[in-house]
């Protein structure tokens, strides 16, 4: 069920979404906050107002209804890191708050959850470029938990670097939330999406592409004081 938001002139960041699961959803008034009903897992809004309450803090949107902040992940706009040229397609994962972002130039379009490597199998920070794209593909790998694993057919993968990819994933709906053994999980719909967004193209016809010189991904861990990990 998951998949991001388009952003235009009214859904615009930094825009807040619900993960996890379902959350208490509240009214700010006057003379106080009250609990008016529940924001489901998932559910986004652009943050229009943060406030804290009795220790509390809230991001508010429109309306007057708000969340608490630790219910949610953030999107945030974000300048470039200095590499990153000024007018090209770019895409930021924030691994603090577990959220992508894609510019085209300094304009951002997209925005959604993902889920990143693991304690152990953590997702490399940096500025990479995608170098190979696949429909689909095969993964496989060890983990001291769950033992030897191995998944076809992961849809709509970007390697970046190494065996790092940006890929989706349809085993699990958990995303804003760290899971993976190092690549970046994104919900099916929202990987197709990115997939053709980026380059290198892959015509019609073609299973994979492989061009290192593609669009760039900056992974950064922010500032967000709720991490992810």
């Amino acid at each position: 069920p998951m998949v991001g938001s388009h952003l235009d002139e009214e859904t615009t960041l930094p825009l807040a979404f619900v993960y996890g699961e379902d959350r208490p959803l509240y009214r700010v008034e006057e003379d106080g906050v009250r609990e008016v009903g529940v924001a489901e897992k998932h559910a986004r809004f652009s943050v229009r107002e943060t406030l804290e309450r009795d220790g509390v803090t809230y991001l508010v949107g429109e309306g007057g209804l708000a969340v608490r902040r630790d219910a949610v992940r953030l999107a945030r706009e974000t300048a470039p890191e200095e590499r990153i040229p000024s007018d090209v397609r770019w895409v930021h994962v924030d691994l603090a708050e577990q959220t992508l972002v894609a510019y085209d130039g300094g304009e951002p379009v997209f925005a959604t959850l993902v889920s990143s490597g693991k304690e152990g199998y953590d997702t490399p920070r940096g500025v990479f470029r995608i170098r190979e794209k696949y429909v689909s593909i095969t993964m496989s790998g060890d983990d001291p938990v769950d033992g030897a694993y191995e998944v076809e057919e992961v849809p709509w993968t970007m390697y970046y670097w190494k065996s790092y990819a940006l890929h989706g994933a349809y085993w699990h709906g958990d995303f804003g939330n760290v899971r993976s053994h190092g690549c970046t999980n994104l919900a099916p719909a929202d990987a197709r999406w990115l997939f053709e967004w980026t380059s290198p193209d892959v015509p019609a016809g073609w299973h994979g592409r492989r061009l290192r010189r593609g669009t760039w991904v900056w992974f950064s861990r922010g500032d967000a004081g709720y991490d992810a990990s």
